[in-house]
């Protein structure tokens, strides 16, 4: 990383952490670098990085306006959001629950846009149901979604499906809460399945059951995880005490 890259994570965690309010003022160009010790020409580069993000306003004049991330941000911020909720589980939790939300209106959509299921995709099921431990069964679900999406043939959808595979494999601890329970995932998966062929009522409620139940198990985990990282860490960070020295007894001469 350079040091433009390193002041610019910076600035983006205190943003999305919200320690610096949207509608307040950023340090001036100088005082920030002063505070990184760098010069202001890499500041301005930083600056113009978040501003391109929709991070922040810079007017001549008016100093360097904070917006809201929530109102402005894109979805290229979720890998990064996390990142910088590492100490709030119920934050990054709640975070969680709204992507995987949209995830499942997105999973519908997708099995309704879905033709008849291929030999090829029925492999790929397999693969998926036979997959054992967090790793194999993330790699081979990625792979048949990749399937599924090429066989659907919406670009959007895939998209927005790339950016959740994004984050699996960046976020610390959503491989774990989406594939720790593998005969969850699995029954969620056929319930998949089962809809793509039979396109009933009765299919796409079992669906979308089975998706909520998955989302609220893939939550928990996530909360779970993430609170536990944190204690370890924390714990880690703990200074430890030095041992205290005995009290030295005063000898026969000592003075009463």
């Amino acid at each position: 990383m350079t040091v433009a890259s390193d002041i610019e994570r910076t600035l983006l965690r205190r943003i999305l952490r919200g320690e610096y309010e949207p509608g307040t003022r950023l340090p001036t160009v100088r005082q920030l670098a002063i505070e990184f010790g760098t010069t202001i020409p890499t500041i301005q580069r930083t600056i113009a990085r978040l501003e391109a993000q929709g991070l922040i306003r810079a007017r001549q004049g008016s100093g360097l306006l904070v917006l809201d991330p929530k109102a402005n941000g894109n979805i290229n911020l979720l890998s990064d959001w996390f990142d910088a909720l590492w100490d709030q589980p119920t934050r990054a939790t709640d975070l969680l629950d709204q992507v995987l939300t949209i995830r499942v209106a997105i999973s519908m959509a997708l099995v309704d846009l879905m033709p008849p299921p291929t030999p090829e995709l029925a492999v790929g099921f397999s693969e998926v149901m036979t997959a054992e431990g967090v790793e194999a069964i993330r790699d081979a679900d990625v792979r048949f979604s990749q399937q599924m999406l090429e066989h659907a043939g919406n670009f959007a959808i895939t998209i927005l499906f790339n950016t959740v595979e994004h984050l699996v494999r960046t976020v610390d601890g959503l491989a774990y809460a989406f594939y720790a329970d593998a005969a969850l995932h699995r029954r969620t998966l056929t319930a998949f399945l089962e809809h793509s062929i039979q396109h009933s009522e009765e299919s796409r409620k079992k669906l979308h059951a089975a998706l909520v139940e998955w989302n609220a198990a893939a939550t928990g985990r996530f909360r779970a995880y993430r609170e536990m990282a944190l204690t370890e860490r924390r714990a880690r960070e703990q200074p430890t005490e030095a041992p205290k020295k005995p009290k030295k007894r005063g000898g026969r001469g000592a003075r009463a």
